[in-house]
């Protein structure tokens, strides 16, 4: 009789246990901080962000086998969607911020030998995650280049990366604001289109033209109307790090910068709804969006929405 009941004890514990596990498998939590952003779709987009959240966990296993060890601080979703009152919603934008660990300059010495280490840290998120994307099957999301492809893009703008950040290494490192400023030109005659000085705090970086990821899929949706068709996920991404700097750690961002919005970093979400899902890490977002009190969170709301506008 002993036996017995320990048996089905130990069945229904089982049973407990891959029932949560289910259950777990199958949740996506959400967090959000403005007050007008649009729930509703929440459970018809939560099928895309799930997706989403196993491929990213996917390409973060293959780096780390591969010897890139790298951690999500947060994933923010943003745009149409969470817009309320908008009867068309879209595709599905959203940034992904990486900490890509720790660095030693003191042990290095040498500035281009540290950035390197930091851009072939940064290539390896784009190149795994298309590489697991591959490797499934599933066939959840598609790209416009493969593993192979993907590689090779990044292969051909590393040692501009490189270049730019070992430029301004030493400002990162300085824990004072300075001045970078942002050029384009046009391919055509190399005459300047674009030109703005951007107030940059200290440890933060701009990267120039980094690209962003498009997964294509016809997982998202915000309503159950809705024709299902092929949507795109934006992805853009920034990254952040730890670099030991005469015998201290020193915190610095690199964020992305397209050419119609300036430089891409959390703080400029706070103009519009969005959400974050997949454990982003609820103390590091109370910090960026200013939340010590109500003043301080409408200053930098308008701040933002000013220099979007620019």
């Amino acid at each position: 009789m002993k036996k017995r009941v320990v048996k089905t004890v130990a069945v229904l514990a089982i049973f407990g246990a891959l029932l949560s596990f289910c259950l777990y498998d199958n949740t996506v939590n959400y967090m959000y901080v403005n007050p007008y952003t649009e729930t509703s779709g929440f459970k018809y987009i939560s099928k895309a962000a799930k997706a989403f959240e196993k491929n990213l966990d996917g390409a973060k296993r293959l780096a780390a086998f591969a010897g890139y060890k790298f951690d999500y601080k947060y994933v923010n979703g943003y745009g149409s969607g969470f817009l309320m009152h908008n009867p068309i919603p879209n595709d599905l934008d959203t940034e992904v911020f990486i900490d890509l660990g720790t660095f030693d300059y003191d042990k290095e010495k040498d500035k281009y030998a540290i950035s390197d280490q930091i851009v072939t840290k940064m290539d390896a998120f784009q190149y795994y995650l298309v590489k697991y994307i591959e490797s499934t099957g599933k066939n959840e999301f598609y790209t416009v280049k493969s593993a192979t492809g993907t590689k090779r893009a990044l292969q051909s703008k590393h040692d501009k990366y490189v270049l730019e950040i070992a430029g301004s290494l030493d400002k990162l490192l300085s824990n004072k604001m300075y001045v970078n400023h942002i050029t384009k030109t046009a391919k055509q005659d190399g005459h300047i289109i674009y030109y703005k000085p951007y107030v940059m705090e200290s440890g933060r970086a701009i990267l120039k033209d980094y690209e962003l990821v498009n997964l294509y899929n016809d997982l998202v949706s915000y309503n159950d109307y809705m024709p299902k068709y092929t949507r795109i996920l934006s992805l853009e991404i920034s990254f952040c790090a730890k670099i030991k700097h005469n015998g201290k750690y020193v915190y610095v961002e690199f964020v992305p910068e397209l050419y119609s919005t300036g430089p891409l970093a959390i703080e400029y979400r706070l103009y519009a709804p969005s959400i974050f899902f997949k454990n982003s890490k609820k103390d590091y977002i109370k910090k960026v969006y200013s939340f010590e009190d109500d003043d301080s969170y409408v200053k930098w709301l308008l701040y933002c929405y000013a220099d979007h506008l620019k």
